[in-house]
Parts: C-alpha cells; structure tokens; sequence
C-alpha cells in the first residue's frame, strides 16, 4: 500500500502507509455453557478519578449551599409573616382608637380637654409653689 504525493515542482512521491493496527478492548461474550469468565473490571485512570472526586466535592459544596439557602429562606418566611402579623395587629389598634375617639365627642373637644386638663395640672403646681413660700 503506497501513497503518491505530488509537491509544487511537480515531482510525484511515493509514500508508504502503515496499516491499521486493530485494538480489542473486550472480547464476545461468552456462551452461557462456557465455564470460563473474563475480568469484567475497567482499568481505572487516575485522571479520571480525581476529576470525578472533585466533581463530587463540589456537587456536595453545592448541595450544603442549598440546603443553608433554603434554611435562610424559611427563616425569612417566618420573619416576613411576623412582621405581617404585627402591622395587622397595630392597624386593628389604630381602628380601634379611632372608634373611641370618634364614639362620643369630635375630635378638637377631645384635644381642648386634654390641653385643659394638663393647664390645670401646671396651676396647681404652681400654686403649691407659691403657698409654700
């Protein structure tokens, strides 16, 4: 078996081919009446071994992350319902002030009595002060 090249000068060369070398990696099976058996286990490549170690590290590295981030998650669920909770119990506090401020009296009779009343308080301070001197 002979190649033939041609260069650029035109010159015609003959090149000798190898043959192709023919691998057998495994063999046919064995019949199921044949008492001998051959090794089933692959060769392992070291290459391969620590590409897969590092692979299952890092699998392993990602599944701890998920599993604090789903952890972070639920405790900021739990968070986020508490404050819900507590907004919605202060607004119901501040509908039910607002009834009793609005049940009997308008709302500048309610201030104009609170300022009287703490005017009295200052008066009487006052006039202790003043018996007492």
């Amino acid at each position: 078996m002979n190649a033939v090249v041609e260069t650029p000068g035109g010159r015609r060369r003959h090149i000798a081919q190898r043959r192709p070398v023919l691998e057998m990696n495994t063999s046919l099976p064995m019949s199921p009446g044949s008492d001998i058996q051959t090794p089933t286990k692959p060769q392992s490549d070291p290459y391969m071994c620590d590409l897969l170690r590092v692979a299952d590290q890092q699998i392993a590295e990602l599944n701890r992350q998920v599993k604090n981030m789903e952890e972070a998650n639920a405790a900021s669920t739990r968070k986020s319902e508490t404050l819900v909770k507590q907004v919605t119990l202060r607004d119901k506090e501040i509908d039910r002030l607002q009834h009793l401020l609005e049940g009997g009296r308008p709302t500048k009779a309610m201030i104009n009595d609170g300022m009287a009343e703490s005017t009295e308080r200052v008066i009487s301070h006052l006039n202790i002060q003043v018996s007492t001197c």
